[in-house]
């Protein structure tokens, strides 16, 4: 008898059948975005340089680093230059896990009663904003493109370094985030 396939397990799974399938369907609370944008993240007193942040959500993100700290602590992020007013946004959250290389980095849950009313909305802001305009995957594919803002519009994202023009309005007139 020929052993079930991935799809076979999964409409064995969802229609209630064996549990003998160990397939973890993951299921997250929120819709993320990948993308990849500079972010300050300090430990405490120590400040970690050339972290990025990765897969955002409203309620957390996985940042990029090569300084991994530690399961549990509690980290400060602050993401400059990404909205309208060109303040910093400013979270505090928690690890609550840690990966490997090559993936070096750490998940990290937003931390809403550390964080102020102000910065968390700017911040969920900011995320939902990348969700509504997401970059251009082909582009992003191929490593032609460049991360920009629209001075007319504010969209901030992802466009192809041939032809510059904002996805959301169209303009030209972009500036360089890098």
């Amino acid at each position: 008898m020929k052993e079930k396939g991935f799809f076979g397990k999964l409409v064995d799974r969802i229609k209630g059948g064996e549990p003998e399938s160990n397939i973890q369907l993951e299921r997250r609370r929120a819709k993320r975005e990948e993308i990849s944008i500079p972010v300050k993240l300090s430990v405490g007193h120590r400040r970690i340089d050339g972290a990025r942040a990765r897969n955002l959500s409203p309620i957390g993100l996985f940042v990029e680093t090569n300084s991994v700290p530690p399961r549990g602590s509690t980290v400060k992020l602050s993401f400059e230059g990404v909205n309208q007013e060109n303040t910093a946004i400013e979270v505090f959250g928690e690890v609550v896990w840690t990966s490997m290389p090559p993936d070096e980095g750490v998940g990290i849950q937003i931390n809403r009663k550390m964080t102020d009313e102000l910065n968390l909305k700017n911040y969920r802001a900011m995320v939902l904003h990348y969700i509504r305009h997401p970059p251009l995957l082909e582009t992003h594919q191929s490593g032609k493109f460049r991360e920009v803002r629209c001075n007319r519009c504010d969209w901030i994202g992802r466009v192809s370094v041939v032809k510059p023009a904002c996805p959301s309005c169209g303009s030209l007139d972009v500036t360089s985030l890098k």
